[in-house]
């Protein structure tokens, strides 16, 4: 359990390419080396999983188009995604994803309807 818990961050996010996936939703920042160069950097708030609202900010991002992955938990039915500049829209379980040139101040949110109990 010890080892489990000093590796969690290991755990967090992933990097393939100029993709940032987020794959746990504890509040923190998250900084990633991206494959091409530069760096982009989320802040994410959340009170996962007791409340279904995630919000990620963009810190930091390169001047060229990335992905920003989210997790959509199998539980989340009735999640959404509201992507910078863009409505709401649903999106269901797996991963959604924010494609383009994210710049600082650039939110995501995933919410859902029901967290589980």
């Amino acid at each position: 359990m010890a080892r489990t818990l000093a590796s969690w961050h290991t755990y967090a996010a992933s990097v393939d390419g100029d993709e940032l996936a987020l794959l746990q939703y504890a509040a923190g920042e998250v900084r990633a080396s991206l494959d091409a160069g530069g760096e982009l950097a989320v802040r994410v708030e959340s009170r996962y999983p007791d409340d279904g609202a995630v919000r990620v900010e963009v810190l930091d991002a390169p001047e060229r188009e990335v992905s920003l992955r989210l997790r959509v938990p199998a539980w989340a039915h009735g999640a959404t995604l509201v992507a910078p500049g863009r409505d709401a829209r649903p999106v269901a379980p797996g991963w959604a994803e924010v494609r383009g040139a994210l710049r600082p101040g650039d939110a995501s949110c995933s919410t859902s309807r029901r967290t589980r109990a």
